[in-house]
């Protein structure tokens, strides 16, 4: 019987310590819960109206509305005098490292709205991290599209030209045959796993950091976490995932991406290099050629550079990352010049702005 007892005691110990751990967890934003939701049209997305805090590079704190991604929730059905873009990228566009009111998207909005104050303008983030070229096809024909955007800004690294395939619960852009389709089948082992751990993940901050440990250690050799820096001291040849890496430059298009860019409309589509480094001249030129808009940040970019301003270093938390601050700032008023120009050379409005007595 003791041992009956002793072995009781420490399992309802053991109970009462997880609980204290995650509503600790939880309480102190230490760790979120699981963020991703699978839909059937988009695969692996975010969470209708969850609330997250994130402590990364910055310090980012906000809400996914109830259609899944960052800001105001805009209707399907656009209102009259309205301008909407959809802004789509990987996680620089989505911004989890910034306040909302700190985001580019919204800076270039306010902007626009004090030049155009007669209409409407409405700058939406569907931004997704780990998203390249052929992933933000997919978000924009069977999501962003049902927002009905004037206009849709693809902001695209070199890394983000070829399609990956990097998720396997995420529908894959592809070719059959000569014909661009997407292919809704996900992997069947991710997803059983996905909807076995769903309901734990969703509701435990504590149980999803030990799922994210397992998916980290991966790819990522566990002394590597745990050691961090020191991890490379002893083997200066390794090379964290996701980090820039040399590779060979690109010659030719992925015939995926030709594709994606064929089916693409240029008076809707825009495209935007949003690193510091000039995008292949290969894609560069597709663009021009089929008549899209293309605009480069590497200009904006390196003069803040320049300056000594460093657009992806942190001084606070002393890490490199994403864009700080002052890159949303200047991403943003680029990006707003950007529209602006657009909307007065398709005449879809009128000149008014606020320094001409409007």
């Amino acid at each position: 019987m003791r041992i009956i007892k002793s072995f009781l005691f420490g399992g309802v110990a053991f109970i009462l310590t997880l609980f204290v751990c995650e509503l600790f967890i939880r309480t102190a934003h230490i760790a979120n819960v699981s963020s991703t939701e699978v839909y059937e049209e988009i695969g692996r997305g975010r969470r209708k109206n969850l609330r997250y805090v994130y402590f990364n590079e910055g310090f980012g704190i906000g809400q996914y509305n109830k259609f899944g991604y960052i800001g105001e929730p805009h209707p399907f059905e656009k209102p009259a005098n309205t301008i909407r873009v959809a802004l789509m990228g990987d996680s620089y566009v989505e911004s989890l490292q910034v306040f909302e009111r700190d985001y580019f998207g919204n800076i270039a909005e306010s902007i626009l709205k004090d030049q155009y104050p007669q209409t409407q303008i409405e700058l939406l983030n569907f931004g997704r991290g780990n998203s390249d070229i052929g992933d933000l096809y997919v978000l924009h024909t069977n999501f962003a599209s049902r927002f009905n955007p004037d206009y849709v800004v693809y902001m695209l690294a070199e890394a983000d030209l070829t399609p990956r395939y990097l998720d396997p619960v995420r529908p894959k852009t592809i070719l059959d045959g000569d014909s661009l389709v997407i292919f809704q089948d996900f992997a069947n082992s991710e997803l059983e796993t996905y909807q076995k751990t769903k309901f734990l993940i969703h509701n435990s901050a504590f149980l999803n950091m030990l799922n994210t440990c397992r998916k980290k250690s991966k790819t990522v050799p566990i002394a590597a976490t745990l050691l961090d820096k020191v991890y490379t001291w002893i083997y200066p040849s390794y090379e964290a995932p996701g980090e820039d890496s040399a590779q060979s430059p690109l010659l030719a298009l992925n015939p995926v991406t030709d594709s994606i860019l064929a089916s693409l409309n240029p008076s809707q589509v825009v495209f935007v290099n949003r690193t510091d480094q000039p995008l292949p001249q290969v894609f560069v030129d597709k663009c021009t050629a089929q008549g899209f808009y293309y605009h480069d940040l590497s200009m904006p970019l390196n003069q803040m550079k320049e300056s000594g301003i460093h657009p992806v270093k942190w001084k606070i938390s002393g890490q490199t990352g994403h864009w700080n601050h002052a890159a949303h700032k200047v991403v943003g008023r680029d990006m707003a010049k950007v529209i602006g120009s657009l909307l007065e050379k398709n005449k879809r409005i009128s000149l008014y702005s606020n320094s001409r007595g409007n």
